[in-house]
C-alpha cells in the first residue's frame, strides 16, 4: 500500500495528492483534527489502508478501533465487540468516557455497506457527537453511501502504469514481463485495482495465460482456486457442485429479507437451508451435506465468518457480486423471451416501490 496515493478534495474544490497513510495522519490526526471520508472502488485498497494504519497506530501506543459496518449492531456495540475480540472486557459506559476524552482513533470500514436507514441515522448522530474524535469512515461510492456531511474527503487514485509494472514485477519475478507483454494495454481494463491484479498474477502464475476480460478473470480464478490453496473439497461430489452453492448463496444474500437490498453477510442457519433448498432432491441426506459444506466454503474457500460471528461473508464483496451475477446469468439463460420480459416488467415495478 506504500505507493497508493490519495486524491483529496475539500469544499473549496482545492486538489491534494498524498500517500494513503500520510493523508489519512494529516487530517484526522492534525492540529486541527478533521472527520475524513475515504472512498474508492471495490478492490482499491480501502479496507487494507486502513488495517495497515491499525498496526502502526498501536505501534505508537495509542488505541484505534477498526469496525465493519456492515452488520446490524450500532457504532458503540460495535466498538465493544472489537474490544471483546481483543479479549479485553469494557462496557459501553467505559467506551463513553474515552470517547468523551478523545482517547480512541476510530476507523469506520464501509459506510456504504450499513444494511439499514435506521443504522444510517444512528452513525450520523454519532458523528455528530463525537466530532472530536479521530474518525475516518470508508465507502466505496459517494452517490451510494453518501458523504455524512464530511468536508474532507479522499479518494483512492489507480494504481499509475509505474505501479502496476512495479506490482506484477514483484508478484511474479521472471515471469512478470511475459505477463506484461500479453497484456499490453489491456492490464488496466482487466486489472484496475490491487485485488484484481493479485487475482491475475495469481491465475497467470498457475496457467500462464491471460483473461480476456474481468468476467473471465473471475470465472478462471473460481475454477483453479483450489490449486491457489493447495487443497481439495471434501468430496468430487462437492467439487461439482461448489460454483452453484456460491451462485446460490451470493444470489440469496443479493435477495435479503425478500426485497432487492444487497445484504453483505449471512445468518449460518440461513445459509445451511439456503444449501439444503438447493441438494433437494438431487443428492442425498440434503441435510447433512449442507452443513459439511457450507463448514468447507468457511474453512477453505471463500466464505468467512463475519464481524457477527452468528453470521457469514464472502472474503470481498466483489466475490459476492460475481456469484450473484453468475447465478442470474444461469436464470436468464434459461428463459424464453416472454418469461425474460414478464421478469424484466417485474423489476421495474418492484424497483418503483423500493
Amino acid at each position: 500500500m506504500g505507493g497508493h496515493e490519495l486524491e483529496g478534495r475539500a469544499e473549496e474544490r482545492r486538489v491534494e495528492q498524498f500517500p494513503v497513510l500520510e493523508g489519512l495522519r494529516r487530517y484526522a490526526l492534525g492540529e486541527e483534527r478533521e472527520h475524513v471520508l475515504l472512498a474508492g472502488r471495490p478492490g482499491s485498497g480501502k479496507s487494507m489502508a486502513l488495517r495497515q494504519w491499525v498496526v502502526t497506530l498501536a505501534g505508537e501506543g495509542l488505541v484505534p478501533v477498526l469496525v465493519q459496518l456492515k452488520g446490524d449492531r450500532t457504532v458503540p456495540e460495535l466498538i465493544k465487540a472489537e474490544f471483546r475480540r481483543a479479549k479485553v472486557a469494557v462496557t459501553e459506559a467505559q467506551i463513553d468516557d474515552w470517547l468523551m476524552d478523545d482517547r480512541l482513533i476510530l476507523l469506520l470500514d464501509g459506510v456504504n455497506e450499513i444494511p439499514t436507514e435506521a443504522l444510517r441515522r444512528d452513525l450520523a448522530q454519532f458523528r455528530e457527537e463525537n466530532l472530536s474524535v479521530p474518525m475516518v469512515l470508508t465507502t466505496r461510492d459517494l452517490a451510494i453511501g453518501g458523504d455524512f456531511g464530511i468536508e474532507k474527503r479522499f479518494e483512492m487514485r489507480p494504481l499509475s502504469p509505474e505501479q502496476l509494472r512495479e506490482f506484477v514485477g514483484k508478484y511474479l519475478p521472471g515471469s512478470g514481463e511475459k505477463l506484461l507483454l500479453q497484456l499490453r494495454d489491456r492490464l488496466r481494463e482487466i486489472a484496475e485495482t490491487p485485488l484484481l491484479l493479485k487475482m491475475l498474477c495469481d491465475l497467470f502464475k498457475l496457467t500462464g495465460e491471460v483473461p480476456q476480460n474481468k468476467g473471465e478473470l473471475f470465472r478462471e480464478f473460481d475454477r483453479e482456486y483450489d490449486k491457489f490453496k493447495g487443497m481439495t473439497a471434501v468430496s468430487g461430489e462437492f467439487r461439482r457442485f461448489r460454483p452453484e452453492v456460491l451462485q446460490h448463496l451470493a444470489y440469496t444474500m443479493m435477495r435479503g429479507d425478500g426485497g432487492v437490498d444487497f445484504e453483505l453477510t449471512i445468518d449460518r442457519g440461513v445459509a445451511e437451508g439456503a444449501i439444503e433448498d438447493l441438494l433437494k432432491g438431487r443428492v442425498d441426506a440434503q441435510g447433512a451435506k449442507a452443513k459439511e459444506w457450507l463448514e468447507d466454503l468457511v474453512e477453505h474457500h471463500l466464505l468467512q465468518v463475519a464481524a457477527d460471528g452468528r453470521r457469514l461473508e464472502f472474503h470481498h464483496q466483489l466475490f459476492q457480486e460475481y456469484y450473484a451475477a453468475e447465478w442470474l446469468l444461469g436464470r436468464v439463460r434459461g428463459m424464453d423471451d416472454e418469461t425474460w420480459n414478464v421478469s424484466f416488467e417485474f423489476v421495474e415495478v418492484d424497483g418503483d416501490g423500493g
